[in-house]
């Protein structure tokens, strides 16, 4: 059940960022405006997390995603967990079984029937929360991104129409 925030309309700030701003650094731009905007949100579902240990909301993080590229960059906000992390006992597997409720026997003995765990949301929660105060960061960002490659734009057009006009003015 992933949920995706689109910003739609972005399409003449694409291409001015993709044709003024260097290559190298189009990606780094836009990720770290991204990384701000999931600072939020990544802060208010620690916060929400269930501290029991603590290993929970230590894991909770956000990363650029694999099928990020120069005209599409993307970040993702998840929760650590995989075999690489055991050993060092941070790993967070069970990150979904408080997000989402689950079934267990625990307490009951292995005898007594299942029982429902009910969810403790926290991802979600801190999502719907923070996902508009993440697009204003993302607008508030870019807005100063453009404000620089549009004032280099205009410097190097007004340094190009001099040397134009003392070409011009030698000629004669």
């Amino acid at each position: 059940m992933t949920e995706e925030l689109k910003i739609a309309g972005l399409d003449e700030l694409r291409e001015v960022l993709l044709r003024r701003l260097p290559e190298a650094l189009q990606g780094k731009a836009l990720q770290a405006t991204l990384a701000k905007a999931a600072a939020p949100i990544v802060k208010a579902a620690r916060g929400l997390a269930p501290a029991k240990t603590g290993r929970l909301r230590r894991a909770i993080y956000s990363f650029r995603d694999r099928d990020s590229k120069r005209t599409y960059e993307a970040r993702l906000i998840s929760v650590r967990r995989g075999k690489k992390l055991q050993k060092s006992g941070r790993d967070a597997y069970y990150w979904k079984f408080v997000e989402f409720g689950h079934m267990t026997r625990r307490g009951r003995g292995k005898e007594g029937p299942p029982r429902f765990v009910p969810a403790q949301p926290f991802m979600r929660p801190a999502f719907e929360a923070n996902k508009y105060r993440a697009l204003q960061i993302v607008q508030d960002e870019l807005r100063g991104q453009v404000a620089k490659v549009a004032k280099r734009a205009q410097s190097r057009s007004a340094s190009r129409l001099g040397r134009g006009l003392r070409h011009t003015f030698t000629g004669f």
